[in-house]
């Protein structure tokens, strides 16, 4: 088997598999499932980010709480 068959022959059953996968739908059901799935994505990126932001605001309040009652610095 010469090298090039080596690499070609995968790449022809990806691409052929892709181009299946792609004819599926028509473009504007692509759009339609991409838009989805960014409204997904970026709804758990905000969840995600919520989290820390919350985590790092208890954190400055349990800070402040100590330096009130003279049990911090």
């Amino acid at each position: 088997m010469r090298m090039s068959e080596k690499y070609s022959t995968p790449t022809a059953y990806l691409w052929s598999i892709m181009t299946t996968i792609l004819g599926f739908f028509t473009l504007e059901q692509w759009v339609a499932v991409m838009g989805i799935v960014c409204t997904i994505g970026t709804f758990f990126i905000n969840v995600y980010y919520r989290k820390k932001e919350y985590k790092l605001k208890e954190r400055q309040y349990e800070d402040t709480e100590k330096n009130i009652d003279g049990n911090g610095r």
